[in-house]
């Protein structure tokens, strides 16, 4: 019954104390200069609070472009600027200000798109590319036009969405990703058709 207790009771200061919960979505938007645009979907919760905090946003390389920052429940465009992420040296974060505090029992659904260089992407001497990505979060990759998958590290599911390839890692903790892939048609030809 104590170990019962003592779980029930862990739980629920998790749930407690993360208030944020999200999906993360990558695509390449520039592959000879290494870009990447990377998409949050949070969902946040706290009541009372006026902002919110991302944590640092380790693929970026270069400074930190906000393309929008998007209240999707209003489809309203939210203040966000670049900050210095509190518990990563080095990492960039994204602050964002809500119109009003968030209401009891009320969330948030807060979509975040910013875009850098980042070094998760490579070519190996076999022409493969290598794309790496650290998240705790269920993932989706977007493939480059022209591109196939020929690696991933872990389990993927693979679909199309408009035209796209979509890889979706289903599983949720801190990972490492890793996808390679090949291309199959030039991207300047992919995009053409």
């Amino acid at each position: 019954m104590k170990r019962i207790l003592a779980l029930a009771t862990i739980i629920l200061l998790v749930f407690l104390t993360n208030h944020a919960l999200a999906d993360v979505t990558i695509r390449v938007t520039n592959l000879p200069n290494r870009i990447m645009r990377v998409t949050y979907l949070w969902i946040y919760d706290k009541a009372g609070d006026t902002q919110f905090t991302t944590a640092g946003l380790l693929f970026a390389k270069s400074p930190l472009k906000i393309v929008n920052v998007i209240e999707k429940n209003t489809e309203q465009e939210l203040h966000a600027e670049v900050v210095s992420a509190d518990k990563q040296p080095n990492a960039q974060a994204v602050r964002v200000t809500f119109p009003n505090p968030v209401p009891k029992g009320g969330n948030y659904k807060i979509e975040i798109t910013v875009e850098a260089e980042t070094d998760g992407i490579s070519r190996d001497a076999n022409g493969r590319y290598s794309f790496t990505y650290e998240t705790g979060h269920i993932a989706f990759f977007v493939l480059p036009k022209g591109h196939a998958v020929v690696y991933s590290n872990y389990p993927v599911l693979v679909y199309e969405r408009k035209g796209n390839t979509v890889l979706q890692v289903k599983e949720s903790g801190k990972k490492k990703l890793i996808f390679k892939t090949r291309a199959f048609v030039s991207e300047e030809a992919a995009t053409a058709k």
